[in-house]
């Protein structure tokens, strides 16, 4: 505390003084918070977000089966040889870009919008059928209006997988394993590839 001439503690100063301290810990918090929150690449949510999200739902929409809970994954396809043919930086810059479309879609959406690790993003959304056939597609208009704007000497394609939480989904893992394997599947369709092997 900032102590008064005479020795004695001048309270308009410690008051002063409190708050600051209590302001510095409100702005430390805030930055732990978003620290552990915020992905400092792309700035959407983390995975941490999404799984809490999804936690908290889980029992609403148990107690409500004519509400919809979708679950959506999100791969970008070839990320490994944008990475290889242009450098690191371009990677970063192709997933920058990615997540800029999704949180541009998204925001008429209520749910959340996370980066689920590496090349990965998700989705869990409250909407029924019709609304995440609506998404998707917005996404993928979005995605090919940015891919002929942007000079690139390469696409940015992705793959995504959209599960509904159903009876015979137990578990928060369960319903993102399904929509795991729906992207993968998707791949497997596009590009030949074998979903074990989960290339980019």
């Amino acid at each position: 505390f900032f102590q008064a001439e005479d020795g004695i503690r001048d309270p308009e100063m410690s008051v002063g003084s409190e708050m600051c301290i209590r302001d510095r810990v409100c702005v430390y918090v805030l930055v732990l918070q978003t620290k552990f929150t915020v992905d400092t690449l792309t700035g959407v949510s983390n995975r941490i977000v999404a799984l809490r999200y999804l936690e908290s739902e889980l029992p609403y929409y148990r107690r409500h089966p004519n509400r919809s809970l979708h679950f959506l994954m999100m791969d970008m396809d070839h990320f490994k040889h944008i990475n290889d043919e242009y450098g690191h930086l371009e990677g970063d810059a192709a997933l920058v870009l990615l997540a800029g479309i999704l949180k541009k879609v998204c925001a008429n959406y209520n749910g959340v919008l996370a980066r689920y690790g590496g090349d990965e993003f998700c989705i869990a959304c409250g909407c029924n059928s019709v609304e995440v056939r609506t998404l998707i597609a917005s996404i993928q208009r979005e995605l090919d209006a940015a891919n002929a704007a942007s000079g690139k000497p390469y696409q940015i394609e992705i793959s995504i997988g959209c599960a509904r939480l159903e009876p015979d989904i137990a578990t928060v893992h369960d319903l993102i394993d399904k929509a795991d394997q729906e992207m993968y599947h998707l791949k497997t369709r596009k590009h030949g590839t074998a979903p074990a092997e989960k290339q980019g």
